[in-house]
């Protein structure tokens, strides 16, 4: 653990066996720790898997899996802007790291002039976007960019988007990828629910983003609208109900094609809980998901999405313990097309306790989609 300043905070070494899984709170895993600051975990075993969930457990909190590491001089793009949002930098190089951020509106425009601030080795930057830019409009900002000239991880906490009081954390997209195409396994609109999309352009050329948005409903025929984003950095921000003509109660997946590469996100909203999902572009025939919280107060939902035209997914779910335990198993058909999405109870009723992880397999090698949510049982947090 380092603080914004890249002075170690303090340090914990920890063994977890193979196919077994750590959950824990920073104070017991630093608790000598008496100031803020960012994590790093490294290890030599290949696969290790993590994400983190911060909050008050009670009226917000959100999380992410670990943000990835950027080589110096890439792009990182957030499309997801707020007056609350905080930008968190941390500078993974051996020298002070010169970032430039940039903010922009929905055309890609440049809503005022980019700002840079210098973040020592091992050291954080942390600091709301309109401190950082306390002179910009934030009611037209869409998207946020990143660069630095040493390596550097990030990511974004927004607060009551689309509904608060709530959290939602996003890391940064790296903007080389050449993603055109990305899924969403579970997308609700209608009785409370809420749902907004967002997608940026990251072509680095001005051409035209053509976007092809589709809506499958579980009951009734696809949906298909088209958008154009015009700008090199240009976003779409646009509810899923206005989006796609919704009325009602309407359960589904997306999927977001584009004639240029692109990153998109969700953000769910349930009266005043919220989260966020990114869009998905690897599709995989078995997958893990880091955690079960499904003990008194809390449930875990799982979707999958079998995108195949051609070929039906024979799927199992695996509920695991921390130890490596099996808690128990369910193995089902996915129809080609379609998605399910249930609480881990509903496949492994003995699924009850905050411990443990899920794996998921297709026998047959279909790849799927998959995204997993934990909520709090009176609906407060997501």
């Amino acid at each position: 653990m380092y603080d914004e300043a890249g002075l170690v905070v303090a340090t914990s070494n920890e063994t977890i066996p193979a196919r077994a899984q750590s959950a824990k709170l920073a104070a017991d895993i630093f608790p000598t720790a008496s100031r803020a600051g960012w994590v790093q975990a490294k290890s030599d075993a290949v696969g290790v898997k993590g994400f983190w969930l911060g909050g008050d457990w009670a009226n917000v909190m959100d999380g992410a899996e670990a943000a990835s590491e950027q080589l110096a001089n890439v792009d990182l793009v957030f499309p997801i802007m707020s007056a609350q949002t905080e930008l968190n930098v941390v500078n993974l190089g051996s020298a002070a790291n010169l970032v430039s951020i940039s903010l922009y509106g929905a055309n890609g425009v440049l809503l005022v002039p980019s700002t840079v601030r210098t973040i020592p080795a091992n050291g954080a930057l942390k600091s709301t976007v309109a401190e950082i830019f306390p002179s910009a409009n934030l009611a037209n900002a869409f998207s946020l960019r990143v660069v630095g000239n040493q390596r550097l991880a990030g990511t974004t906490v927004a607060s009551d988007i689309p509904a608060g009081p709530s959290w939602i954390v996003m890391n940064g997209t790296n903007s080389a990828t050449t993603t055109g195409q990305v899924h969403f396994p579970q997308v609700v609109s209608g009785l409370s629910w809420n749902s907004t999309l967002w997608v940026s352009s990251l072509s680095s050329i001005p051409i035209p983003l053509t976007l092809t948005l589709t809506f499958t409903p579980v009951t009734g025929s696809p949906i298909t609208v088209t958008r154009t984003l015009t700008g090199v950095r240009a976003t779409l921000r646009e509810p899923v109900q206005t989006l796609f003509g919704l009325s009602g109660y309407q359960e589904g997946w997306v999927r977001v094609s584009g004639t240029a590469p692109l990153t998109a996100f969700l953000a769910y909203g349930y009266g005043t809980a919220s989260a966020v999902d990114q869009g998905q572009s690897t599709s995989r025939s078995s997958m893990i998901f880091s955690h079960v919280a499904n003990g008194p107060g809390w449930s875990t939902g799982l979707a999958l999405l079998n995108p195949s035209t051609v070929a039906d997914a024979n799927v199992e779910v695996y509920i695991m313990r921390r130890t490596g335990n099996l808690v128990g198993s369910a193995s089902f058909v996915l129809p080609r097309g379609t998605k399910i999405a249930k609480h881990l109870s509903e496949w492994v009723p003995a699924s009850n306790a905050n411990d443990g992880f899920v794996f998921v397999r297709t026998t047959n090698n279909v790849p799927l989609f998959g995204m997993q949510v934990f909520f709090t049982r009176d609906l407060n947090v997501f």
